[in-house]
C-alpha cells in the first residue's frame, strides 16, 4: 500500500487508518463489523455480523463461501479472521453451531495457473500426440 496502514473499528464500523486519514469500510449499529489485520497488499480481514470477512478495498467477502459441503453439514462456520499474510493465507476461528465447539482455521488461496501454463501444457500434449502417432506408424 506504500503507507503504513492500521486496521481497526470505531463504533461498529470497520476502518483503516494511516495516522491522518480514516477510511470507513462500512457498518452500522445493527451489524457489527471489525477489522483485525492487514497485509502489504491492503487486504483486510476481520468480521461482520459474526462472520469471518475479507475486504479488498471497500468490497467485503464473507469467507464462509469457501467452506466445503462436509464442513457446512458438520455445522461449522467461520466467525472471525484474525490474520492475513502477504501470500493471502488467512487464520481465524470457526464455531460449530451443533456442538458449541470453537477451533482455529487456516484458509489458503488455491494457486491459479497463468495462461502461459495452459499454453505450455497444450503444446506438450500436442507433442506427445505427434510422438504417439509416429510410433504407431513405425
Amino acid at each position: 500500500m506504500g503507507t503504513s496502514w492500521l486496521a481497526g473499528d470505531t463504533v461498529n464500523h470497520a476502518t483503516l487508518w494511516n495516522g491522518t486519514t480514516v477510511i470507513d469500510l462500512g457498518g452500522s449499529r445493527e451489524v457489527y463489523r471489525s477489522t483485525e489485520a492487514i497485509n502489504s497488499a491492503g487486504q483486510v480481514v476481520g468480521a461482520f455480523d459474526n462472520h469471518a470477512a475479507l475486504w479488498n478495498g471497500l468490497t467485503v467477502t464473507d469467507l464462509n463461501i469457501f467452506r466445503d459441503a462436509a464442513t457446512v453439514s458438520a455445522g461449522w462456520y467461520l466467525d472471525t479472521a484474525y490474520g492475513i499474510n502477504d501470500r493471502g493465507w488467512i487464520v481465524g476461528t470457526a464455531w460449530n453451531g451443533q456442538t458449541g465447539y470453537s477451533r482455529g482455521f487456516l484458509l489458503t488461496p488455491a494457486p491459479v495457473p497463468e495462461p502461459e501454463t495452459y499454453a505450455l501444457m497444450l503444446a506438450g500434449l500436442g507433442l506427445l500426440a505427434v510422438a504417439a502417432r509416429r510410433r504407431k506408424a513405425d
